[in-house]
C-alpha cells in the first residue's frame, strides 16, 4: 500500500545530523533519513521517564504518554530563569521557606576543630575564648569567632552548630558568598542546622555576638550535601527540598514585556503524601496545585501585568516538596527543559528542523496521500508546516498540511507549477494539542482532507503535477513555518488510497 516511509511503531535510529525512521515489523516500509538541525542541546523524556539531554544536531524522540516515541519538534526558546537547579542560591529569595540538601550523601568534614578541643585553628575577638570543649562569648562586646573554609562554587553545604549555653543576646551565623550573608540569628539553646548554596570559592564562617552574647557554642560542623534524587537522567541528584514555615515562598524577580505571555514550570514531588501550593505569579494571580509523591511538572501561562514580575511557588501551610528545574519561557506553553548543567546565566535552545527526506524516486507527485498522527504543541495561533515539495520553492508544486493561525484549524493546500492552487481544505477539528491521525489525499478531481476515521472535506476539481515534482519531505515550508509538534506517525503513498483504506489508517 505504500512504498516509501512510515515513522513511530517501535524502532528509531538517531545519529548526528539524521533522524533514520524504520519499521521493524517486515511491513516493506522503506526507512528513509532526514536531516536534522539543530545547534544546540535539547532535552526530551526518555523510555524510563527520565529528562535526559540529546546533543546537537540529534533529533529529539519524547517518550512521554508514549511508549514507542513520538519525533519532538521545537521552537526556539530561553529559560530565563538562571538557576533552575541551585535553589539555594541567594538568587532565589526565601520568605519563611528554606531549602535543604540531602543530609544522608553529606562528605568530609571541612571544619578543623570544630569541637574547641584545643585553642586553635579559629580567629576570636577579645570578647570569645576557647575552652573546656566550647568556644564562648562573655557578653561583652559584638565580636566574632571565624574559620576559613575551602568551599567550591555552585556546591551546597550542610552547617550545624550547638548552642550550649546561654544567659543573653544572641548568636548569628554568617558566610561570605562572596557577599555577607546571615544564615540564623538564634538565641535558642540546642542544635541548629542550615544549608546554603555557595557563590565563590573559599570563604569564612563568621559566628557574631549580638546584643551582647553572652553564652557558648559548640560542634561546629561543615559538609558538602549532594541533592535528593531528580528526575533527570543527566543530573540525578539534583532536587531539593523547599521547606515551608507556614505562609512562605520562594521567588524571583525578573524582567518582563507587559502584555505578553510566559509561562513558568518546576517539576515537583513530595517525600509522602500530597502538599498543596499555588505557582504564578506574573499577573498577580496564584494558581493553586497538589503534588504527590510522583515527579510531575507544574506550569502556568499568564499575561505579564508590569515591567518586573516575581515567578514563585508558595504554600499556605507548613510542609515540603522536593523541586527540580525550574523554567520562565518567553511562551504560551512549556517546552522541554532547558538546562545544560551550568547556571549563572540564561540558556537557549535552537529551534528543531527535521527536513529533507527521500528523493525523487520515493514519491509520485501525480496522485497519493500524506498521513501524519500528530499532536501540536500549542492551539497557539501561528502556521506551522508539514510539506512536500523541490526543496526550492512551494510556488513549483506542494502538497502542504498545516496547522493555522486560527484556532484549532487545520488547512491542506495542494499547488501546481506557477503556485496554482488546486485545493485549499480547511477543516476545525477538536483540539490540535491531542494526538490527531490526518490524511490528505491527490489525484485528478479528488483532493481530501481525511482526520480521526472520516473524510472531513474535500474538492473534486482539480489537476495534479506532472511526474518527478516532489523530491523531498519536510516538518517545514521550504525552510520557513516549521511543524512544533510531537509526531508518532509519518506515511508517505504512492496512490491514492480508497475511502476504506482511509478510514482504517485514520482511524
Amino acid at each position: 500500500m505504500a512504498n516509501t516511509l512510515k515513522l513511530g511503531n517501535s524502532n528509531w535510529a538517531t545519529k548526528e545530523s539524521s533522524l533514520l525512521a524504520y519499521n521493524d515489523e517486515n511491513d516493506n516500509f522503506k526507512p528513509l533519513p532526514f536531516t536534522t538541525t539543530r545547534a544546540s542541546a535539547s532535552s526530551r523524556i526518555n523510555k524510563l521517564g527520565l529528562i535526559e539531554n540529546v546533543g546537537n544536531n540529534i533529533a529529539t524522540i519524547d517518550y512521554q504518554g508514549n511508549v514507542n516515541g513520538a519525533l519532538l519538534t521545537q521552537p526556539q526558546s530561553t529559560n530565563l530563569i538562571t538557576y533552575p537547579v541551585s535553589f539555594g542560591n541567594s538568587y532565589w529569595t526565601k520568605s519563611g521557606a528554606s531549602i535543604e540538601g540531602d543530609a544522608s550523601t553529606a562528605g568530609s568534614e571541612l571544619v578543623t576543630n570544630g569541637d574547641f578541643a584545643t585553642d586553635t585553628d579559629w580567629t576570636k575577638s577579645a570578647d570569645w575564648t576557647i575552652s573546656g570543649g566550647s568556644a564562648h562569648a562573655d557578653g561583652t562586646g559584638t565580636g566574632s569567632i571565624t574559620q576559613s573554609i575551602p568551599f567550591e562554587d555552585g556546591k551546597t553545604y550542610k552547617i550545624t552548630f550547638d548552642v550550649t549555653a546561654r544567659t543573653q543576646g544572641s548568636v548569628r551565623l554568617f558566610v561570605d558568598l562572596p557577599t555577607f550573608k546571615q544564615l540564623i540569628n538564634t538565641s535558642d539553646i540546642g542544635t541548629h542546622t542550615v544549608t546554603v548554596s555557595v557563590e565563590g570559592g573559599s570563604q569564612t564562617l563568621y559566628f557574631y555576638s549580638t546584643n551582647n552574647f553572652n553564652g557558648s557554642i559548640d560542634n561546629v560542623s561543615v559538609k558538602e550535601v549532594q541533592g535528593f534524587t531528580s528526575p533527570s537522567a543527566d543530573y540525578p541528584t539534583s532536587a531539593y527540598k523547599l521547606v515551608f514555615s507556614g505562609v512562605s515562598e520562594i521567588l524571583r524577580g525578573i524582567s518582563f514585556t507587559i502584555g505578553e505571555d510566559y509561562t513558568f514550570s518546576f517539576w515537583a514531588k513530595t517525600e509522602s503524601g500530597t502538599f498543596d501550593f499555588t505557582l504564578g505569579n506574573m499577573s498577580f494571580v496564584n494558581v493553586p496545585f497538589t503534588a504527590t509523591n510522583e515527579w510531575q511538572r507544574f506550569e502556568v501561562t499568564q499575561s505579564a501585568v508590569a515591567t518586573t514580575r516575581f515567578p514563585k511557588i508558595a504554600s499556605s501551610i507548613a510542609g515540603e516538596l522536593l523541586i527540580f528545574g525550574a523554567q520562565l519561557e518567553a511562551l504560551s506553553y512549556p517546552t522541554s527543559l532547558i538546562y545544560n548543567g551550568v547556571e549563572g546565566s540564561t540558556v537557549t535552545r535552537v529551534a528543531d528542523q527535521v527536513t529533507d527526506s527521500g528523493d525523487v524516486n520515493d514519491f509520485n507527485s501525480t496522485e497519493g496521500v500524506l498521513y501524519v498522527e500528530m499532536a501540536a504543541l500549542a492551539n497557539d495561533g501561528t502556521n506551522r508546516f508539514i510539506s512536500l515539495t523541490d526543496g526550492i520553492s512551494f510556488a513549483n508544486g506542494s502538497v502542504e498540511l498545516y496547522y493555522t493561525p486560527t484556532s484549532n484549524q487545520l488547512r491542506y493546500n495542494y499547488r501546481t507549477a506557477g503556485n496554482i492552487l488546486q485545493c485549499d481544505l480547511t477543516y476545525a477539528v477538536t483540539d490540535v494539542t491531542i494526538s490527531n491521525k490526518i490524511a490528505v489525499v491527490w489525484n485528478t478531481n479528488r483532493f481530501e482532507l481525511w482526520a480521526n476515521g472520516s473524510k472531513l472535506v474535500e474538492d473534486t476539481v482539480g489537476i495534479t503535477n506532472i511526474a518527478g515534482t516532489f523530491t523531498e519531505l519536510s516538518f517545514d515550508r521550504i525552510n520557513a513555518l516549521n511543524l512544533y509538534a510531537k509526531t508518532k506517525d509519518v506515511r508517505v503513498f504512492s496512490t491514492a488510497l480508497s475511502d476504506a483504506e482511509l478510514i482504517l489508517l485514520t482511524s
